[in-house]
């Protein structure tokens, strides 16, 4: 069974979005994100940040905020402590 999405596509569409993340994968995989994105009437991108947002949620550090993550990641691109 799928979860549910948690952001809209209002609340997606409205974010600044100025990271960029390239992958490739099994031709398999993108037809079954096509046809979700299909079913909900969404991009294939908006799937994916909705995939990505809730692995961090569910994987990511239990004293940081997804939103916060930018900044740790930022604060390590230049050579700053954590």
């Amino acid at each position: 069974m799928s979860a549910p999405l948690v952001h809209t596509r209002a609340q997606m569409s409205t974010e600044r979005l100025e990271g960029q993340v390239k992958t490739r994968v099994p031709k398999l995989t993108k037809a079954a994100l096509e046809q979700i994105a299909t079913e909900r009437h969404l991009d294939v991108s908006d799937i994916v940040r909705e995939a990505l947002r809730q692995y961090i949620a569910r994987n990511g550090s239990k004293q940081m905020e997804p939103s916060a993550l930018s900044e740790k990641v930022a604060d390590a691109a230049m050579g700053k402590a954590a």
